[in-house]
């Protein structure tokens, strides 16, 4: 069995500093953005048709942060109608997901999660993880299932290939559910 290299203490407090960074300015943006809604929704009404193309970013931020990117789908679903609305919401999201695989490539090479993973409790070391059906159906456990399989998705090193494509197959189905949903309800109400 071979093991991994070992990390030096200097790339070892790098990597965590630059982790820890980018979780703390994507969480600072997006409580920024959540507590300037008002204002968001009047920009990206006020741009017009390009609205949709600078609210791509907001996804990205707001989907490597635990603040939900829900409101800009029925947002732009109301503005732009359901399928522009869900193809803004695929490509954000697609992005969200691979800053997370990325953060958890960076997680297992810190943590030389390879060598670790066969102790793992409750068989965890044994899950399947580069399974598609894993890979699909993982997404949609309620709460942190998507950013749950992102992260273990990227400390398993799963082929970036077969989670492009099983990330945008369940992003696109679901922002399709709530870019059409949303639009329901801005109809009923």
């Amino acid at each position: 069995m071979t093991y991994p290299k070992k990390l030096t203490q200097t790339s070892r407090l790098r990597t965590l500093l630059t982790i820890l960074l980018s979780l703390g300015l994507f969480t600072a943006l997006g409580l920024y953005l959540q507590q300037d809604w008002p204002q968001v929704k009047t920009f990206i009404q006020q741009i017009g048709p390009a609205g949709w193309a600078i609210s791509i970013p907001l996804y990205a931020i707001l989907g490597a942060t635990i603040i939900p990117s829900e409101p800009i789908t029925v947002l732009n679903s109301a503005l732009f109608g359901p399928f522009t609305a869900a193809l803004a919401a695929t490509i954000g999201n697609t992005i969200a997901a691979y800053i997370e695989y990325f953060m958890g490539t960076k997680v297992s090479d810190l943590a030389s999660f390879e060598h670790k993973k066969e102790s793992l409790p409750w068989g965890l070391g044994k899950l399947p993880i580069h399974s598609p059906l894993l890979l699909i159906f993982g997404r949609f456990i309620p709460g942190f299932g998507s950013k749950m399989v992102s992260l273990m998705a990227g400390m398993y090193k799963v082929n970036p290939l077969r989670y492009l494509w099983t990330t945008l197959l369940t992003t696109a189905f679901g922002s399709l559910v709530f870019a059409f949903g949303g639009m329901g309800l801005i109809h009923l109400f």
